[in-house]
């Protein structure tokens, strides 16, 4: 069975994706500017020294949000990869630089899509999918080969490109899998797959902080797409680094190893349950 897993994608698929070519390509992709990248933003005001990691993380200091006029009337109703990044190309400049502010969107991360893959482009060549090398490299080596993420209609099919910001269909055997391969900081069967300092920045695992969410979205802190929020157990407070999509689907990781997936369509956001009954099973606390 599939699983309709909505923003999850964005660190399954998403976060995957770069977090590949920065072991790829090298740890500065995360520094590439989008403008360079994307034509119809290059002359943008609010784009301007926008990164990919900016994009990733939700700072880009653009205008947008998950409300209709900013997600559905840009993104979601149209079909091409370009009537989508025209329509972001209308979305204003917010007052923030970037970096300074988080401010969820799911455009960015389309918006990283289409950066992504004029850069694969750019260094292997033309009409070269980041995708098919992100499957040919990293899903199929992990045993993931089905894993369906949902792409632009276009006249070509060749020419389609994911959407990043939601669009995920896996199976629970391909999101543990995934996941796993996460929590092992990118390594399988001995070979790095996935940038080995990014991927345990995603997972709160460095010193560096991410980024500090200052509105009614769940958790305390957001790195690379993952959230982190702190709980408190009968012996210690433990931080949880997860996925999150709409409804209440959640993948987490645990600080003693241990993780645990959620899918659902009932948005129960509430976790304490859960991380107190997993906690009863292997504690975090040392």
């Amino acid at each position: 069975m599939r699983h309709g897993v909505y923003s999850v994608t964005k660190s399954m698929a998403g976060a995957l994706s770069l977090l590949y070519f920065a072991e790829r390509y090298g740890e500065e992709i995360f520094d590439e500017l989008i403008t360079e990248y994307v034509p119809a933003l290059a002359d943008h005001p609010g784009w301007q020294g926008v990164t990919f990691s900016h994009a990733l993380n939700m700072v880009t200091g653009t205008v947008g949000s998950e409300r209709t006029e900013h997600l559905f009337e840009i993104l979601i109703k149209v079909r091409t990869a370009e009537e989508s990044i025209q329509n972001i190309a209308t979305l204003g400049d917010a007052p923030e630089a970037p970096g300074e502010k988080f401010n969820y969107a799911s455009t960015n991360l389309f918006v990283l899509s289409y950066a992504l893959q004029n850069y694969v482009e750019e260094k292997e060549g033309r009409q070269v999918s980041y995708w098919n090398l992100v499957h040919e490299n990293v899903l199929v080596p992990i045993g993931a080969d089905y894993f369906t993420v949902r792409h632009t209609f276009e006249a070509e099919d060749s020419k389609s490109i994911p959407i990043l910001a939601y669009g995920a269909l896996p199976t629970l055997n391909e999101a543990a899998k995934i996941a796993f391969l996460i929590s092992n900081e990118g390594s399988y069967n001995g070979e790095q797959l996935l940038h080995k300092e990014k991927t345990r920045e995603a997972l709160g695992r460095t010193k560096w902080g991410g980024y500090n969410i200052e509105n009614d979205y769940r958790g305390s802190r957001y790195r690379h797409s993952f959230w982190s929020e702190t709980f408190n157990t009968p012996k210690c407070e433990v931080e949880v680094t997860y996925m999150l999509g709409y409804g209440g689907n959640y993948v987490l990781f645990f600080p003693s190893g241990v993780i645990a997936l959620r899918f659902m369509d009932e948005y129960d956001l509430d976790l304490k349950e859960l991380i107190l009954a997993v906690e009863e099973v292997r504690s975090s606390c040392r």
